[in-house]
C-alpha cells in the first residue's frame, strides 16, 4: 500500500510536467552503469550490452566518452565545467529524424525541471529507510511537486551530441510481449544542460523552505526533514 502510494504521487508530479511543451516527444532520462569499454549495462536492462557502432563525429566528445564510461571520471569534473551542475536527457529509438527533432526542439522550461526532480527524488529516497513518505511524511511529496513547478534561471543548453548503437550481448532472447523479435540496433540522442551551482543551490533551497506539508510531520520526521535540507546537495 505504502508503495502505491508514492507511486500515484510520482505519477501524479510526472503528469503536471508533461502539461508544458506540448506537442514534443517525451524522454527517457537514464543514467549509465558499469563502464565496459565503449559499451555499458543500462539500469533498465542489466543483462544487455549496447556497443557504439557509429556516432555524429568520428571522435566521441569528452562529455560524451564520460557519460558512457569510455572515459573515466565524471562529466561535471571537466574543467569546462567548474563551478557547474551538468544534467543530460537522452532519448533513444529507431527514428532518427523523430530523435533529431527531440533534440533541437528540447524545451528546457519543461525538461530541465524534471531533471531537477529526478535528481532531487534519489536524495530523498537516499536517507529513506523504507520510502521517503515515511521518513518525511508528505513533505515529500509536496517538495516533489514544488520543485516540479519551479521556475529555474541562467540553465544552458550547451551540446547536443547523437551515437548509434548495437546490441551485442544478450541473457535471453529480445523479444515483446508477442513473441516477435525486438529491434538489436538503434539511435541515441543526448542533450547537455548546465546550470551555475550556487544559483542552482539557490532556487532549490527557496523552494524547499516555502513547502507547507497538508500534514504536520512528526517529531522524527521534522528532524529528518531539517536533516535533509541542510545537506541536500551533498552528493547532488
Amino acid at each position: 500500500m505504502k508503495l502505491s502510494r508514492y507511486v500515484i504521487a510520482l505519477a501524479f508530479v510526472a503528469m503536471q510536467l508533461l502539461a508544458s511543451c506540448v506537442g514534443q516527444p517525451p524522454q527517457l532520462i537514464i543514467t549509465p552503469t558499469e563502464p565496459v569499454g565503449e559499451k555499458f549495462r543500462d539500469e533498465v536492462e542489466p543483462l544487455e550490452v549496447w556497443a557504439i557502432v557509429d556516432s555524429e563525429e568520428a571522435r566521441l566528445p569528452a562529455w560524451v566518452r564520460r557519460f558512457y564510461g569510455v572515459e573515466a571520471g565524471e562529466v561535471e569534473d571537466l574543467p569546462e565545467f567548474a563551478g557547474r551542475y551538468v544534467f543530460i536527457s537522452r532519448n533513444r529509438g529507431g527514428s532518427f529524424d523523430a530523435l533529431r527533432q527531440w533534440a533541437d526542439n528540447f524545451c528546457v522550461g519543461r525538461d530541465f525541471a524534471r531533471l531537477v526532480v529526478a535528481r532531487s527524488e534519489r536524495r530523498f529516497v537516499a536517507r529513506s529507510l523504507l520510502y521517503p513518505e515515511d521518513e518525511f511524511g508528505n513533505f515529500f511529496v509536496a517538495a516533489i511537486r514544488a520543485l516540479s513547478n519551479g521556475e529555474y534561471v541562467d540553465i544552458m543548453k550547451e551540446d547536443t551530441f547523437w551515437v548509434k548503437r548495437e546490441l551485442i550481448a544478450n541473457g535471453d532472447e529480445r523479444v515483446d510481449f508477442l513473441g516477435a523479435p525486438l529491434a538489436t540496433e538503434r539511435f541515441e540522442f543526448l542533450v547537455l544542460i548546465s546550470v551555475d551551482r550556487l544559483r542552482l543551490q539557490e532556487q532549490v533551497l527557496e523552494l524547499l523552505s516555502g513547502v507547507r506539508p497538508s500534514v504536520r510531520p512528526t517529531r522524527e520526521q521534522a528532524l529528518a526533514i531539517d536533516t535533509l535540507t541542510q545537506t541536500f546537495f551533498e552528493g547532488f
